[in-house]
Order: C-alpha cells, then structure tokens, then sequence
C-alpha cells in the first residue's frame, strides 16, 4: 500500500487559554447601524440568496479584523467555487446548511499567531485538538514533509479524513516539483458533511492554486465516498492508485478499512 501517515491529536489535547475560541458563524445581533455590522448584515441577505461572490466582496475588508466576517468571506469565497467547479459537493453542502443541523461539533480557534484552527467537541463538552500540535500549520507540515522524505515524493495521495483541512491546504498550495507537467494526485474522502462544512468557514480553498478549481483533486466526501471511487477508477483507466495515505479526523479508522478493500476490489 505505500507510506501510511497518521495524523493523531495528543494525548491530552485539551485547547491551551492563548488559543482564542472564534465565533460561531451566525447572523449579526441587531443594534446599533455602525458600519460594520450594516456590512454583515448586507452580506447576510446575499448568503440568504446564495450570492456568494457578492457576499465575499463585502466581507473582504472587514476579515481583516473580524472573525466572524473571515469565517463568513471563506465560506462564501468556497462555495462560490464549488458550485462552479465540483457541482455535486456543492449540492451536498448546501443540503446540509439547509436541514438547520447544529454544527456545534467542531469549533474554530485562533491562535497567538493569528492561525485558525479546528477542535472537536468530545461527549463530555470538552473541546480537544484536531492534529498532534497545538500549531496547526506545524503539526501539517510534519505530515506533508513525511511525503516528500519517501522514494517517490509525488505518489498519488489517499487524504483518509479532512482533520482540521491544513493538510490539505499544504497539499494545495505546496505540491512537490515533479518532472515536466506531472501533478500530484490527491484522493479527498470524508464521510462528515458537518466535518466539511466546518473546514469550508476556516481555509480559503478557492481560486487556481486551491484543491476546489485544481483537477488533480478528487473529491469523494459524503456518504458512500468509497462507491464513487471505485465508479471513478470504472470510468477513467488512467488514474493512478494512491501509493500514501494519511489517516485522520474522527472517520480516519473506517475510512482507511473502507479504502483498503475498495482499493483491493480495483487492483483486482
């Protein structure tokens, strides 16, 4: 099977006090018409027509000193692209937003560097880290840095579980120097619409150097992940098996056991 990276919280993971819990994304209390809050609101009204690009455009100034508008303006900049570019992931989203579930499962959190995190809130309440260091960025760079230490820096990828989203942000923005126009493929399952939608608040995925718009991403979240990659290796013979994988978040066990025999069924 190749390289098998593991991406595990900590022991004890509990959220240190300089980490700062960011704000839930929700619609601005009423009070007094101050700018700000007369630009979330408006931004609001685009969200609720699925303006998103619009709603990002009103967002962009205030991110900058906002939490809650940055959430926002990443979300809209991430929906805008998915519709354009992966349709049926957009879809499932937006049914998720629709159904009104609570997404208190995982919360953003900000470090002292201004890094946005993810934590995820155990039966207990407790709120824990989602990778092995409590610097998300670090903790990515740790994982992404065992791939290029292997014999074929750019195998194709198995991405068994979103985590926090920084892996696959690094995976993104910084993919190995292969020869000639050779790209890095990477195989994007998670089964956690709720996971996903959380991951869509805190990293801007969009634009040509994202893994919404990047083709050499294949994305298979949702339920049944693991069907539509089989359907995918039917269709299209050239796609190369992942030859790494990197297991983590809450789904990383079982998606790894549902990858492994979907990768055995098409290696067959």
């Amino acid at each position: 099977m190749g390289a098998q990276i593991v991406n595990k919280s900590p022991a004890r993971p509990t959220i240190p006090s300089p980490a700062t819990p960011t704000s839930p994304l929700q619609p601005p209390a009423p009070g007094p018409a101050q700018p700000a809050a007369a630009a979330m609101a408006e931004a609001w009204g685009h969200m609720a027509q699925q303006r998103w690009e619009q709603a990002a455009n009103l967002l962009d100034t205030l991110a900058r000193t906002e939490a809650q508008a940055h959430i926002a303006r990443c979300l809209c900049k991430n929906l805008a692209a998915l519709r354009d570019h992966r349709d049926a992931v957009y879809q499932l989203v937006v049914t998720h937003m629709r159904a009104g579930k609570p997404q208190n499962d995982y919360q953003p959190y900000t470090t002292d560097d201004g890094t946005v995190g993810l934590a995820m809130r155990q039966p207990t309440g407790q709120l824990v880290f989602m990778c092995a260091k409590p610097d998300p960025r670090a903790s990515a760079s740790d994982i992404t840095s065992q791939l290029c230490d292997t014999q074929d820096p750019g195998q194709a990828v198995a991405l068994l579980g979103l985590g926090d989203g920084h892996v696959l942000t690094q995976l993104a923005t910084d993919p190995p120097a292969l020869f000639m126009t050779q790209q890095q493929a990477v195989f994007i399952f998670e089964p956690d619409v709720g996971l996903l939608l959380a991951c869509l608040k805190v990293h801007d995925w969009s634009g040509a150097h994202g893994p919404i718009e990047q083709p050499r991403f294949a994305w298979f979240v949702g339920p049944g992940g693991d069907a539509r990659y089989e359907q995918a290796f039917e269709a299209q013979d050239y796609l190369p098996l992942p030859k790494a994988t990197i297991r983590q978040g809450p789904s990383g066990n079982t998606l790894a056991r549902r990858y492994t025999a979907a990768t055995q069924r098409i290696a067959s």
